[in-house]
């Protein structure tokens, strides 16, 4: 009997003892060189494939037939900040028979040439028919905003643009507005003196001291 209990206890080590060796031969230990790099992203497909672009748009002056309605040469008359020199180019209906105001001599004649580059308008005229200022040069640069261009003017001469204390400048800004026929235009032109926005201050109402004509 104590025999066969040794050949059992024998056998139970045995049996421990390959179970052990199993169990360490088939496990393996590595040491890891590096951290692998993680997975990219499967690439996107069909419209979300790429992002939106958003839509652009040039914005345009010019009319339905591809023109610039500015694009012309011009006889124009400006005066005083607080003249009205409409009565020039655009006559009194008779409806409103008389709506011309503070229309007095003191005004000067510009003649030239107006050129529009889509929304860019740029334009070469010259004082005529004045002793002091004959031919002097006058150059303009604006924008077209709608039916009226804004911007600013420069002279190589000295221009009167209030005749309050006869001030005198050599730059100022404009803006006129085109008619409904595209032929004519009419708006302030003024120099930058502190005396001009005075005498503008006057009358606030009055916007007419330039007036053009295309010829």
């Amino acid at each position: 009997m104590n025999f066969t209990k040794g050949i059992v206890l024998l056998l139970a080590v045995a049996c421990i003892a390959m179970f052990a060796a199993g169990c360490t031969s088939s496990k393996t230990t590595t040491t890891p060189s590096s951290t692998p790099a993680p997975a990219e992203p499967a690439a996107a497909s069909g419209a979300a494939a790429s992002a939106p672009v958003a839509a652009t748009t040039t914005k345009s002056c010019v009319d339905a037939s591809g023109k610039g309605v500015w694009t012309a040469s011009w006889d124009t008359y400006y005066g005083d900040r607080c003249q009205d020199n409409r009565h020039h180019f655009f006559p009194a209906t008779q409806d409103n028979p008389n709506p011309w105001t503070n229309t007095v001599a003191t005004e000067w004649n510009l003649q030239g040439t107006m050129t529009q580059n889509n929304c860019d308008v740029t334009g070469s005229m010259k004082v005529v028919g004045n002793i002091v200022n004959e031919n002097c040069p006058v150059t303009l640069t604006g924008t077209v905003d709608g039916t009226s261009v804004k911007g600013t003017w420069k002279a190589f001469c000295d221009l009167t643009t209030s005749t309050m204390t006869d001030t005198k400048d050599d730059s100022g800004t404009f803006t006129i507005y085109m008619n409904p026929e595209n032929n004519g235009f009419i708006g302030v032109f003024q120099g930058n003196s502190k005396d001009v926005a005075d005498r503008a201050a006057e009358c606030p109402n009055q916007n007419g001291n330039w007036a053009g004509k295309k010829v």
